[in-house]
């Protein structure tokens, strides 16, 4: 028979994920479901709160913003990630004249041989759509790639401490 305080801890009571459990149990479904709706703004948004708040998780007990900071400065990939997040969060992330917006992603529709994509939103050849946004540098990303390349960064770090 397992101990009282074992019980708790299993059930929630003063339990709290590990990095790597809260990876598994939120992280990686979320974006298993962005994966499965990859023209999904909501998906995507979705996907990148999760993905900045495993910074949350790494930094537990203390407070995230020293070691967030440090690893948004280490990953182009993650930075863009936290200021997607912020931005759905609080409207917009960042000063004026980088202020990023949730209504600056662009849900691109498929477009390739029999099927119509948006004009002038779809990208051609394209048989499953993305969402897009622009990162600070003229360039637009592919926010799907983005939340993997950011996942993968975590988890490298994560692995490193574990080790």
């Amino acid at each position: 028979m397992k101990k009282k305080s074992e019980l708790r801890n299993r059930i929630g009571a003063g339990f709290v994920w590990t990095p790597h459990q809260f990876m598994i149990e939120v992280v990686d479904p979320t974006i298993g479901d962005f994966v499965a709706n990859p023209a999904s703004r909501r998906h995507a948004f979705l996907a990148c709160v999760v993905t900045n708040h495993t910074i949350d998780y790494m930094a537990y007990p203390k407070k995230a913003g020293s070691l967030r900071q440090r690893l948004t400065n280490n990953s182009p990939a993650l930075a863009l990630v936290e200021r997607v997040a912020n931005a759905v969060k609080h409207v917009e992330s960042g000063r004026e004249q980088t202020a990023l917006r949730a209504s600056d992603t662009t849900a691109r529709p498929p477009a390739y041989y029999d099927v119509s994509g948006a004009l002038d939103v779809s990208i051609w050849d394209d048989p499953i759509g993305c969402v897009t946004i622009e990162d600070g540098h003229g360039r637009h990303q592919n926010l799907l790639r983005v939340v993997n390349e950011a996942t993968k960064f975590l988890r490298d770090v994560i692995n490193e401490k574990s080790a």
